[in-house]
């Protein structure tokens, strides 16, 4: 079966994350890996910020991988709240 790609950006485009709010989270944590759950990027994130700009770098060191991402809403005592599903992203030429 052929993968669904949630989302593909032209390598001159930047890379851009955005999600919805949760009520009652303390921080996000956005976490970005390759198909096979290796971990390619993390970040941790006030709970007032809804989007991430992705480093430069990002892009020259996935070359054409697909890579997933998700992210997870997290409450002041530590208990995950909400977690998106896991989307696909790849880059294009």
């Amino acid at each position: 079966m052929p993968q669904v790609v949630d989302a593909e950006v032209a390598t001159n485009q930047p890379v851009v994350f955005r999600w919805p709010t949760v009520e009652s989270a303390r921080l996000y944590r956005l976490e970005i890996s390759d198909l096979q759950s290796q971990s390619i990027l993390s970040a941790v994130l006030q709970s007032d910020v809804r989007t991430y700009r992705a480093p430069s770098w990002l892009r020259d060191h996935v070359g054409g991988k697909t890579l997933q991402w998700q992210v997870i809403a997290v409450g002041a005592d530590g208990k995950v709240l909400n977690e998106t599903p896991r989307l696909l992203l790849r880059f294009t030429k």
